[in-house]
């Protein structure tokens, strides 16, 4: 369980008190896979270190995630959950302690294949340059290759994997012929988690009809509202679903909304710091904009980018000061307003 949740000191500290890092839950999961499936990379690290390396070929019983309430991919080894996760530090430790690179599923998939599939370009590089195996087959005859999704994936699997023929003993390559289209079985079968992806579903929100009805009832409601711009009536400035004039690189890439507290993800993306923890605290430990694993601790400050925005509020401030110093008039709806923080009542609304 401290594997599984990320407890690092709890888990350090029954390491210490003896605990023992095979031990299995009903499922055959061990904590080096738990902490491999996460992206706990400490921890995986620490119990990496105390157990035999006959563990690392351990893969749980297929049948017995079966009987969970939820589908699941099979099992894989520590080995195929890092690659399958994308967890590429973790990998990088297993391979380097010996973890099989090949070992397949009850599905006949690879690490290759996982990390081929899930689009993990830079762990399917590592995989290949530790030898990797691409000629490995599934149990339906997928190839690697067959089941990458990108065409970057493909190209990287060609260049490191090799093009050599089928009757060639050894070497790590997929056929020549196969790099450029795929055997004919490749389209006559389905393979394991093939499909459309997330983006491609359709939406789930209001209905075409529904929202020509909502937008109609909007304009009239506009209309209504207008107001003669003689009339010194100051209305109540609407909260702006974004920042105006604030350079994009400025904005939390998931409120839109200047940032104060800019940290990056290892994926490159900017959140701001109350924004992603309250993400996180809604929807686990996972990347809103990719959906790759992520956890709170891998997010950094980045200083630079606050540093900037500082300057730029403040030379943008000084700027709206001086108009406002040196205007006579000023508007019914008021003085123009100067970058100012917005309520966050409804931007953790997700």
């Amino acid at each position: 369980m401290a594997c599984a949740y990320g407890l690092e000191p709890v888990a350090l500290a029954l390491l210490e008190a003896g605990a023992d890092p095979t031990a299995q839950n009903s499922m055959q999961w061990t904590p080096l896979l738990e902490a491999c499936h996460r992206g706990f990379g400490n921890i995986a690290v620490r119990v990496l270190a105390r157990v035999p390396s006959s563990h690392l070929a351990h893969v749980p019983d297929a049948d017995l995630a079966r009987q969970g309430p939820f589908t699941r991919p099979p099992p894989q080894s520590c080995l195929g959950e890092a690659a399958r996760c994308g967890f590429k530090d973790i990998a990088r430790a297993l391979l380097d302690a010996g973890a099989p690179k090949d070992l397949a599923n009850v599905v006949g998939w690879t690490p290759l294949h996982e990390a081929a599939f899930h689009n993990h370009l830079e762990l399917a590089r590592l995989l290949l340059v530790y030898g990797a195996d691409a000629t490995k087959r599934d149990i339906h005859g997928a190839l690697p290759w067959h089941v990458a999704g990108a065409r970057a994936m493909r190209e990287v699997i060609a260049e490191l994997a090799g093009p050599r023929d089928d009757d060639d003993e050894g070497g790590g390559g997929v056929r020549e012929e196969s790099v450029t289209a795929p055997p004919a079985v490749a389209e006559a079968k389905e393979y394991l988690h093939r499909g459309a992806r997330l983006g491609d579903l359709p939406a789930l929100g209001r209905k075409p009809q529904q929202q020509q009805q909502q937008q109609q009832q909007q304009q009239q409601q506009n209309d209504d509202d207008k107001i003669d711009d003689r009339t010194p009536i100051r209305r109540p400035r609407e909260k702006p679903s974004q920042d105006e004039d604030v350079p994009p690189e400025f904005l939390c890439e998931i409120s839109k909304r200047r940032l104060t507290e800019p940290l990056r993800s290892p994926y490159g993306h900017v959140f701001e710091a109350k924004i992603i923890h309250a993400w996180f605290a809604r929807n686990g430990s996972i990347c809103p904009l990719t959906g790759q694993p992520l956890v709170a601790n891998e997010l950094a400050l980045d200083a630079d980018l606050k540093a900037k925005i500082t300057n730029w509020h403040l030379k943008t401030s000084l700027k709206a000061i001086h108009q406002a110093s040196t205007s006579d008039v000023i508007s019914p709806a008021g003085p123009p307003e100067g970058p100012q923080e917005d309520d966050d009542d409804d931007i953790y609304n997700f």
